[in-house]
């Protein structure tokens, strides 16, 4: 049977009239936007790069950002996750680090330090201005941008507001901990201090497989839990921090997920922390050991350049022209 032109654009046009009469918003309009989304940018995060030799590897790899542990040994900064296991030795200095993100800069989007026990820095010959200091130094003039991570129980600590306002346009601070913790500590710090883009909430935990872990419905918490549970959940609760304030203010302006590691192909981790929590970059590597030359980090982060693949229309790899914050 042959349907008549005319008839084809009487029905579409009464389909879109009664669509806005019985308040579904503008059907044409609601095809603009989904054919004009964006892709989302994400990032890619080389866990505990401790070595100079480790940044090209994971360049090589596929990352464009950087977790990097840093604590002070023998009155200098080190990159260094400070004796929390057994294993850790201290890397390379934080500065000879710095001199190898910066001759990388077109790959580098940012570098996260992750500050390692800061109530023993002044004690021990350090401080958190002096490695805000190099970072500024060094990374700056080439572009990088650094992200400065506080653990939750950190973040009464003068050094952290005193950080929180003296950051330049190039830097923010992310704080690991549940949504609701961190929307009230930056809440606490005043708006001409601190934008809203340079406050990061991060959230995760080392072994994603563990019972209860990546729960996106609801929290399991509670006083005989000793590890961090409901990632997925707290992620999607972060970005809705993020997304859902509109027109009010924003708390944070991005999140970030951790760890993806080789033990988590097969799952829908990555699905759930991307697709659902809607994470704007995972961290990917070992466990418990520093970033090398080795095939479970690769397959870790082919689990998510996998999945932006598949993913494609949506979401894409962060490149250097990419802004986070």
């Amino acid at each position: 049977m042959r349907i008549m032109p005319n008839l084809v654009q009487a029905f579409v046009s009464t389909s879109l009239l009664s669509s806005v009469c019985w308040g579904f918003g503008n059907p044409a309009q609601q095809v603009i936007d989904i054919q004009t989304q964006p892709q989302r940018p994400i990032y890619l995060i080389a866990h505990r790069v401790l070595h100079t030799t480790a940044i090209p590897i994971a360049l090589r790899d596929g990352a464009n950002a950087f977790e990097m542990d840093v604590a002070p040994y023998n009155g200098k900064l080190y990159a260094y996750h400070d004796d929390i296991v057994p294993t850790d030795r201290p890397g390379h200095t934080v500065e000879a680090m710095l001199d190898t993100f910066a001759k990388h800069a077109n790959e580098t989007n940012f570098v996260w330090f992750d500050i390692k026990k800061p109530r023993t820095w002044v004690s021990k010959g350090t401080s958190i201005e002096m490695l805000q200091k190099m970072a500024q130094e060094k990374l700056e003039p080439a572009g990088i941008r650094a992200l400065y991570g506080f653990s939750m129980k950190d973040t009464g600590l003068k050094e952290f507001d005193k950080l929180a306002g003296t950051l330049s346009g190039n830097e923010a601070i992310s704080i690991n901990g549940r949504h609701g913790e961190v929307g009230r500590t930056f809440d606490s710090i005043s708006s001409d201090k601190l934008s809203v883009k340079q406050k990061v909430m991060d959230y995760g935990l080392s072994f994603l497989g563990w019972p209860y872990v990546m729960d996106c419905d609801w929290p399991r918490d509670g006083v005989d839990v000793i590890y961090a549970t409901g990632v997925c959940y707290e992620l999607y609760q972060g970005a809705k921090l993020l997304r859902d304030r509109q027109p009010r203010k924003p708390k944070v302006g991005m999140t970030l997920g951790w760890t993806i590691r080789t033990e988590d192909k097969g799952t829908d981790h990555v699905d759930k922390l991307l697709g659902f929590a809607k994470a704007d970059g995972l961290i990917y590597g070992k466990a418990t050991y520093d970033y090398q030359d080795h095939a479970d980090i690769r397959v870790a982060i082919g689990l998510i350049t996998s999945w932006l693949d598949q993913h494609s229309e949506t979401h894409r790899r962060a490149t250097k022209s990419d802004i986070p914050w």
